[in-house]
């Protein structure tokens, strides 16, 4: 169960690369590991990583995205995790309404809303991935909203959008 949230996580950081119109990765497609710095909510002043972008919908979405990606490395070791996932799911809502094709916008409102289930099925739940023993019935029963089709599709349509140069 740990992977799952550990495959969910790096999801979301793969998913943050958008670039040019190539089908490959991009050259400038975001870091695939997080940072301790706190992202910018400014296109202008976000990471240098965000600079070489042209589509200013691209530039706006990659910064939500860089914002989600870093909750967990940049959150207090007291925040709940249940806090920690409704942090993603506010910033990956906040990228929804920066697309405009009604698709790719409902795609990230479907894993915003992902996040924020598992983050609501979190709530209350005292376990600490990689603290030992076996996990709750409710950690289990939260964690288990990524593995929704949904999700999957969601994410397919995001890499697509990121590889297209958000197009």
């Amino acid at each position: 169960m740990k992977r799952m949230l550990a495959v969910a996580a790096i999801g979301l950081v793969t998913l943050t690369g958008c670039g040019g119109g190539s089908k490959s990765t991009p050259s400038n497609a975001l870091p695939s590991s997080t940072t301790s710095a706190a992202p910018s909510d400014s296109a202008s002043s976000g990471p240098s990583s965000l600079a070489g972008l042209t589509s200013s919908e691209c530039v706006e979405v990659a910064a939500q995205f860089s914002k989600a990606s870093s909750v967990f490395s940049t959150a207090d070791a007291s925040t709940p995790y249940s806090d920690r996932f409704a942090a993603i799911a506010a910033a990956l809502d906040a990228a929804a309404d920066k697309i405009h094709k009604p698709d790719v916008a409902k795609a990230m409102k479907t894993l915003a809303r992902i996040y924020g289930e598992v983050g609501d099925g979190l709530k209350g739940v005292n376990y600490k991935p990689g603290s030992g023993g076996t996990p709750p019935a409710g950690y289990l029963a939260a964690i288990r909203h990524f593995a929704d089709p949904e999700f999957r599709t969601a994410g397919q349509t995001m890499s697509a959008y990121f590889q297209g140069g958000c197009h």
